[in-house]
């Protein structure tokens, strides 16, 4: 029963590195630095409005730090961490 909990755990820890590998490889190679101003591509849609029209980039938001695939900016107040294919250069 152990050997199997190990086993179990260790095949986990294999796919989660893979599937982060997979996840990253598909990032656009964008160069953020801190500090830069960057727009956030933003998904929602409000009720009675069209996707095509609405604004699909939001805010300007400074960079506070850049990991291998992900980004933390700073919201008002709030720090968010995202990946860099929602982030685009503020011009």
């Amino acid at each position: 029963m152990h050997t199997a909990h190990v086993t179990a755990q260790n095949r986990l820890r294999e796919s989660k590195t893979r599937i982060n590998l997979d996840y990253g490889s598909k990032s656009v190679q964008i160069t953020l630095k801190v500090g830069d101003g960057t727009l956030l591509f933003d998904e929602s849609v409000r009720r009675g409005r069209s996707k095509k029209t609405s604004a699909q980039l939001i805010g300007q938001y400074v960079v506070l730090s850049v990991d291998e695939f992900k980004a933390t900016t700073k919201c008002g107040q709030n720090a968010i961490k995202v990946h860099v294919n929602r982030l685009k250069p503020f011009i």
